[in-house]
């Protein structure tokens, strides 16, 4: 007998379940009929299963019985599915899913269809936006997480750390077993469907839309029909609630809260779920306290549903309440680990959300096995070469690379994207992704030249997808902006940034954490960097109202720009207001992340820097150790951040005068940098300059000047001939030949130095006075004292001028 059974009276049917208590030694059970929900005719033979428990067939007249058995219970979420038929309603956050009434409740009409009818229900269509609406994932982008440590005398930039995202929706194409799973998928890219539409007729779809054939072949549909469906359902709808849904899926996010919200009474009742895509809309606005609202509104009655758990848990991790977003997590993946087994790839899921839950709190150690577990699970139920097995080792290639493991994050990025390639093709938006990380990967160690194409493909699919103005191109635009950024390409970043502005402003609104985030990345990585502060700091601090108003007081995001306002207020010598900023920076984030988190280390060694910049180096001693120690210990002692921390303390001993201990920490940091970079690095580069200095200072010339010049060819060959690094070590080298005698040498490198930064900066760049001053200095030395006079006479007006 077949396990689809038959029907009586054809066409579609209803499934009436109830609760019943069975004499019989007191056993409940769930008992329950399939039929027709128009002539209440039933469907014989037909088998009903729930999720992971157990499974029946109806009998001749469409009648069945579930003992009520443990993991099952009243009021705890179950998925019921009908073989060979689609379930239409009901659909509590996924189609067939509800909650197990009171013995004594109504029963639960479950209407189900075949699958080319379910095309035609508006409660098939409905129950697509729901479940797309209830999958609330923690933000990939939009970390408060700085870059690294700084060794330049300035205060860290921190630009918003992002990861590149899949596109919305479920990437386990084969997670669910309805029928009609294909409309999550694709339901929230519009301008997709709208592509297909245009380009199907009597041709064979493109191969990007692998997906989309796949699951009209199950359906028995066609990719158009499937697409055309959904169109139409937005475009007839009337309920407002209908409407709401409609508007989620055109990502009219604003129009479907106001939707949604008056479809729901002043007293919910069986309208109680309806907060649940109003949430995700909220979301989307960057409304997290409204979204937390109304999904702890929900939860309260329905305390045991990891669908809400994992929810709300990303709710509060947009809001950086980690405390509160773990044990919700935890709840999540204990229910379903109950409830479905430990390797099902719902548990895969909730484990993946709680491990990006500790990268974002820089916990490696615990993130790092987690998704090496997710990865198994998916491996195990889809094989080797499935997207969710490729966004599994994209997400362990970010453990890695935060840690600077880049070696090891780069084959998982390469194989993610060879496995994306071969299942949607070379141009599909799924690729945008790994595109992204990679380049994003090269960007963070100085590769640009191969970082840059990575980048440029990503934004090239995604305008091809979504079009130009889309927050998934905003996205794509800053990480290569901030890429022309780090390569003094400052105009390009500048352009770049303006046009990701101008995106989110128009799609997101302009009060958006998004826009806030531009707003900072702007201000930071091109006014700033340029030594335009005026423009910087009303930047700046715009961004921080936004941040102020959507996230509150005391989230991270607004510890980010209190970091760059203080470079501002430090780059023109306001250090008090610096100070002051960094100081309110530093509890926010040792709120946030904990006492021994590396963005805690971060402000720490900011606060360092300033005081160093003052002279104040006892005191910048201190905060410079305690976060030397945090990085040992969450990086381990042979990171490129601790080299580079290294170094830091021991130019605080140089200048303290304590030579030895100076040169100690020098010469563990070069082991360290060359051991984990290679001997040609920026940051190899940083630490030579430290020791030439220190060698300059205790008279050792010959020793000195290889180095100098060895970072000086690093710096050139890297980062460019004409980029402020190579106009510092210009002056290095400039001054240790002055100290030398060796005057000839002298005024070209002063010159070059001074034409890089005036080029760089403008006229009135402060660090061209020092320079200038340095110039005149020696100048004197060699009684040219007309000529050191102009030089003093430039850099005189530069700081008057800075005053003002």
């Amino acid at each position: 007998m077949s396990s689809q059974g038959s029907w009586l009276a054809g066409g579609a049917c209803a499934l009436a379940v109830s609760l019943a208590a069975v004499a019989s030694q007191q056993t409940r059970s769930i008992s329950g009929s399939v039929r027709r929900p128009d002539n209440d005719l039933p469907a014989a033979q037909t088998e009903v299963r729930i999720e992971s428990v157990n499974s029946t067939l109806t009998s001749d007249s469409g009648e069945f019985t579930f003992p009520l058995l443990p993991p099952l219970k009243v009021g705890f979420p179950v998925k019921f599915h009908v073989a060979g038929l689609v379930i239409v309603d009901p659909c509590n956050a996924e189609r067939g899913r509800t909650y197990l009434p009171d013995p004594e409740a109504e029963p639960i009409a479950i209407k189900v269809l075949p699958s080319r009818e379910a095309l035609e229900s508006s409660d098939s269509l409905r129950c697509v936006m729901i479940e797309r609406a209830s999958k609330i994932r923690p933000p990939k982008s939009g970390s408060p997480k700085g870059r690294g440590a700084s060794s330049s005398g300035s205060l860290l930039v921190l630009p918003e750390r992002r990861e590149f995202a899949r596109p919305a929706g479920p990437t386990r194409l084969h997670y669910s077993e309805d029928r009609l799973q294909v409309l999550i998928d694709v339901a929230y890219h519009p301008k997709l469907f709208q592509k297909v539409r245009e380009s199907l007729g009597e041709n064979t779809p493109p191969a990007e839309d692998e997906i989309l054939l796949e699951q009209a072949k199950e359906l028995g549909v066609s990719p158009e029909q499937l697409s055309s469906a959904l169109a139409k359902w937005t475009k007839s709808v009337k309920d407002p609630y209908d409407k709401g849904l409609a508007a989620l899926y055109e990502q009219r996010y604003a129009e479907a809260s106001r939707y949604i919200s008056a479809s729901i009474p002043s007293v919910p009742g069986t309208f109680l779920e309806r907060y649940v895509p109003l949430a995700f809309a909220e979301y989307q606005q960057g409304h997290y306290s409204a979204a937390e609202a109304y999904l702890r509104k929900v939860l309260a009655v329905h305390s045991d549903d990891p669908i809400l758990l994992g929810a709300l848990g990303a709710v509060l991790d947009g809001q950086a309440k980690y405390s509160e977003a773990e044990p919700l997590f935890k709840r999540a993946l204990a229910i379903d680990e109950k409830t479905l087994g430990p390797e099902h790839p719902s548990v895969a899921a909730d484990v993946g959300n709680l491990a990006r839950l500790y990268l974002e709190r820089d916990g490696y150690a615990e993130a790092e096995p987690l998704f090496k577990r997710a990865l198994a699970i998916d491996e195990k139920e889809f094989g080797p070469e499935h997207p969710s097995v490729a966004a599994n080792l994209t997400d362990l290639a970010s453990v890695y690379r935060l840690q600077g493991r880049f070696a090891e994050a780069e084959p998982l990025l390469m194989r993610a994207l060879a496995i994306d390639e071969r299942v949607f093709g070379p141009e599909h938006l799924i690729l945008a992704a790994v595109l992204g990380n990679l380049g994003w990967l090269y960007t963070v160690q100085g590769r640009y030249a191969e970082a840059e194409p990575f980048l440029k493909r990503a934004l090239t699919i995604d305008e091809k997808t979504f079009g130009p103005e889309h927050p998934n191109v905003a996205a794509d635009l800053k990480f290569l902006a901030q890429l022309y950024s780090d390569l003094g390409k400052y105009a390009e970043a500048e352009r770049l940034f303006k046009r990701a502005l101008a995106v989110d402003e128009k799609t997101l609104g302009p009060e958006h954490p998004d826009t806030g985030a531009v707003l900072n990345d702007l201000g930071s990585m091109v006014y700033e960097a340029q030594g335009r502060h005026a423009e910087a700091q009303s930047l700046l601090e715009r961004a921080l109202g936004i941040f102020e108003k959507a996230l509150g007081p005391e989230h991270p995001r607004l510890a980010m720009v209190l970091v760059n306002l203080a470079e501002v207020n430090r780059a023109q010598g306001r250090y008090a207001e610096a100070e002051a900023l960094l100081k309110r920076a530093l509890p926010i984030d040792e709120k946030a992340f904990g006492a021994e988190d590396l963005q805690v280390a971060r402000d720490l060694k900011n606060l360092a820097e300033l005081y160093g910049a003052q002279g104040k180096y006892s005191e910048a001693e201190s905060l410079q150790k305690r976060a030397l120690a945090i990085e040992e210990k969450v990086l381990g002692g042979d990171s490129p951040g601790v080299a580079m921390d290294l170094n830091n303390l021991g130019v605080l001993y140089f200048h303290l005068g304590k030579y030895s201990k100076a040169e100690a920490l020098y010469t563990r940091a070069l082991v360290i940098a060359e051991k984990a970079l290679g001997p040609d690095r920026p940051e190899v580069a940083t630490v030579l300059d430290s020791v030439a200095e220190l060698y300059d200072a205790q008279g050792k010339y010959a020793d000195a000047e290889p180095l100098f010049k060895r970072a000086l060819a690093i710096f050139e060959r890297e980062v460019g001939p004409d980029k402020p690094e190579v106009a510092t070590e210009l002056g290095n080298l400039a001054k240790l030949y002055c100290h030398a005698g060796n005057y000839a040498e002298v005024k070209p490198l002063f010159r070059r130095a001074l034409a890089i930064d005036e080029k760089t900066f403008g006229p009135d760049y402060n660090d061209l006075a020092d320079v200038a001053k340095d110039l005149a200095d020696c100048l004197h030395k060699v009684r040219r004292d007309v000529e050191a006079k102009d030089y003093e006479d430039q850099a005189a007006k530069i700081r008057e001028k800075r005053k003002q």
